[in-house]
C-alpha cells in the first residue's frame, strides 16, 4: 500500500489535484495503516468538492480521532 500511496502522490505532484485523486490517496493511506493521513486526504478532497460522495462516506466510516 505504501507503493500505491507514493504513486498517487506522484499523480498529485504531476497536476492531478482533484477530489477523486485525494480520495484515492486517503483510501490507500488508510489501508496502509495511516489513518490520520487518510483523514487529511479525505478532508482535502472535500475542500475541492464538498459533495464528493466517496470522500464523505470514507470520512464518515473512519474511527473517531
Amino acid at each position: 500500500m505504501q507503493d500505491a500511496a507514493q504513486a498517487v502522490r506522484a499523480s498529485i505532484a504531476a497536476g492531478a489535484r482533484n477530489a477523486d485523486t485525494y480520495n484515492l490517496l486517503g483510501v490507500t493511506l488508510f489501508q496502509a495503516g495511516r489513518a490520520e493521513d487518510a483523514r487529511e486526504s479525505f478532508e482535502r478532497a472535500l475542500v475541492l468538492e464538498p459533495e464528493h460522495a466517496d470522500a464523505l462516506a470514507n470520512l464518515a466510516a473512519m474511527p473517531a480521532a
